[in-house]
């Protein structure tokens, strides 16, 4: 056995349990929520704000919230709309959530691919807050990807092939002389 089989060995390992964690990092960044985003507008009286996010690559709860501010005491009503991006008809969706007042909030979660439509009973401004895993869980898509091939790959290093042992020629021989 050479002397470097036993290094060959850990660096395989090495490799294998470094796609093993590129596979769970992948994995978490893929379904766990850490980038915050908002977006924020003026909705007109009779009007609603409809606000989603497509589904993608993006699995796992999505957590919302929304809040509002008017000039005079508003009542805020949240449809749920499925996964009509439209929400054509609003008054027939479920309501998910309501509030009061000339300033408030509500949360809620949700998946992706879900879309709801915000309608207040005055001239208010919204702001949506929602959290959604990195760059829409493609990040954790593509490092996952990654992970696994480099588990594989550190799995399916081949061990060279052991050296033969070094043969000594032995020194020719002359014409041998009977006795």
């Amino acid at each position: 056995m050479r002397p470097s089989a036993p290094r060959e060995t850990v660096v395989r390992a090495w490799i294998a349990v470094l796609g093993a964690v590129l596979v769970v990092l992948g994995a978490v960044l893929w379904v766990v929520p850490v980038t915050p985003a908002s977006s924020s507008i003026l909705v007109p009286y009779g009007d609603g704000y409809d606000f989603g996010l497509p589904s993608g690559v993006l699995i796992g709860s999505v957590p919302y919230s929304a809040d509002w501010s008017a000039p005079v005491s508003a009542n805020v009503t949240l449809y749920s709309c499925g996964t009509d991006s439209g929400c054509p008809n609003y008054s027939f969706d479920p309501v998910v959530a309501q509030g009061h007042g000339a300033s408030g909030s509500m949360s809620w979660s949700s998946s992706a691919g879900r879309y709801f439509l915000l309608v207040p009973n005055v001239t208010a401004n919204i702001t949506v807050h929602y959290t959604e895993p990195v760059a829409g869980g493609l990040a954790g898509v593509g490092l996952l990807g990654v992970g696994v091939i480099v588990c594989v790959a550190g799995i399916a290093i081949r061990k060279p092939p052991q050296e033969a042992p070094a043969v000594v020629p032995s020194p020719p021989s002359g014409p041998s002389t009977p006795p």
